[in-house]
């Protein structure tokens, strides 16, 4: 997996991040863009779509969402 963020709303905040990445993996390769929004110093929330680029599923495409908390 190939990934790059930039910070959305530089230079005053950095609390919302533009996401992009790319993958592979045996015989399926996809791309993605999101957004991430830090929630608290210890939360995000992830949003996003990936589309299937390479393999069988290449027209797929998938909404995602992730929230993470770390202790």
């Amino acid at each position: 997996i190939l990934g790059y963020s930039a910070p959305l709303g530089y230079p005053r905040h950095f609390d919302t991040t533009w996401l992009a990445e790319a993958g592979a993996q045996k015989d399926r390769g996809w791309l993605g863009i999101g957004v991430r929004r830090q929630l608290t110093p210890t939360s995000t929330f992830d949003l996003g779509v990936q589309r299937d680029v390479l393999g069988e599923d290449r027209s797929s495409t998938k909404a995602t969402m992730g929230y993470t908390v770390s202790f």
